[in-house]
């Protein structure tokens, strides 16, 4: 049975209103052929290149028809995510504590259907690279990059008249066949690397979290011993303990819902670590790697279980908790210990590292030091 055609949302970026179309540019050459860059304050990217959710009669996309995909579906959610950032970011305007808002460049490709003209407003120099880009009012764009941006700066702008004043930076490239933009989407999107989030760690100011566990970190004496490019820790690594991000989640289930301060948390950490001797041993070494394969005590799941425990023996002890981390010596994190078997920690000496895991070792820690003194 034949599949039936299915009406699709599918973003177009329309010209607005229908006259003629004049952008000044700077003129660049890409792969022999010209391409242009403009700043256009946000009232004319909502007006000349809104981004609308348009249904149009369209097969799915499927094996026999790959031409149906120009472009993602528009996410309506993130479009209103990204237009509270802006909104948040415009007001706040507080660099120092990383509350604004910074919007790259948005990627279009433009189908003039017709002649077009860049008139230059010099014949050498750099005249000759800057002018007006005369398009004829029946342009069609189509976003290669940056639907979401556009889309949400001009709901932002809805939100708040002074955003419309705002710029945004837009590249044009011409279209150059029917496969054009999908190459072009291709190309920009497939190489794309997210930021790891032992970076976003180091490197956030808008993020709680990562602010307490940099201001951690700065307070232990291990700080060189800390992934910040990393989510996880290579085998071959022989230096690096723990991944920044980790460390982070160690830090929020030991704080819970409480407010400790930073000074308060590496008091914590700083007490482990004086009672972990495999820890003392790794601090003192430049190559780990045996002491990793040997013991569960340098992964991050132990430390997420210390953290739990430290946590529940706060609410049990109050200020004198630190006392019972001594319990922490009686541990015996060697991969061989049977006592892993008993607890349901590892099935056969083979760990899975999940939720589970987790608590079953967060309660076996807990036990050793809540009697500790």
């Amino acid at each position: 049975m034949a599949s039936k055609s299915i009406v699709q949302p599918i973003p177009v970026i329309e010209v607005l209103p229908p006259e003629a179309i004049e952008i000044p540019v700077m003129a660049g050459v890409q792969c022999h052929r010209q391409y242009y860059v403009t700043q256009m304050p946000i009232w004319r990217v909502r007006e000349l290149l809104r981004v609308r959710e348009k249904a149009i009669e369209r097969p799915a996309p499927s094996a026999t028809n790959f031409a149906a995909m120009i472009q993602r579906g528009l996410n309506l959610t993130r479009v209103k995510n990204v237009a509270a950032y802006i909104v948040r970011g415009f007001q706040l305007n507080n660099p120092d504590k990383g509350e604004i808002y910074v919007l790259p460049a948005i990627t279009v490709v433009f189908d003039p259907g017709a002649e077009y003209h860049f008139d230059a407003l010099g014949e050498e120099g750099d005249l000759a690279n800057f002018g007006i880009l005369r398009l004829p009012p029946d342009t069609k764009f189509n976003a290669a990059d940056g639907q979401h941006r556009a889309a949400g700066a001009g709901q932002a702008a809805e939100m708040l008249d002074a955003i419309a004043a705002e710029t945004l930076t837009v590249t044009l490239y011409l279209d150059q066949g029917p496969t054009y933009l999908q190459t072009v989407f291709v190309d920009i999107n497939e190489n794309a690397v997210k930021v790891n989030t032992s970076t976003l760690v180091a490197m956030s100011h808008q993020r709680p979290t990562s602010e307490l566990t940099r201001a951690v970190v700065s307070q232990l004496p291990f700080t060189d011993r800390f992934a910040v490019e990393a989510t996880s820790i290579n085998k071959a690594e022989k230096r690096l303990l723990f991944p920044l991000n980790g460390f982070e989640k160690a830090c929020k289930l030991f704080v819970g819902k409480s407010d400790l301060d930073a000074q308060a948390v590496a008091q914590f950490w700083n007490a482990v670590a004086k009672h972990m001797p495999i820890w003392q041993q790794a601090f003192k070494s430049d190559d780990c790697r045996q002491l990793r394969q040997d013991t569960f005590a340098l992964h991050m799941i132990a430390v997420w279980a210390i953290a739990r425990a430290g946590q529940r023996l706060r609410e049990l002890h109050g200020d004198d908790y630190l006392k019972s981390l001594a319990g922490l010596e009686t541990i015996n994190w060697h991969r061989s210990n049977v006592t892993w078997d008993k607890i349901g920690f590892t099935n056969r000496g083979t760990l899975a590292v999940n939720a589970t895991s987790e608590g079953l070792l967060a309660d076996y820690v807990f036990n050793c030091c809540k009697g500790g003194d």
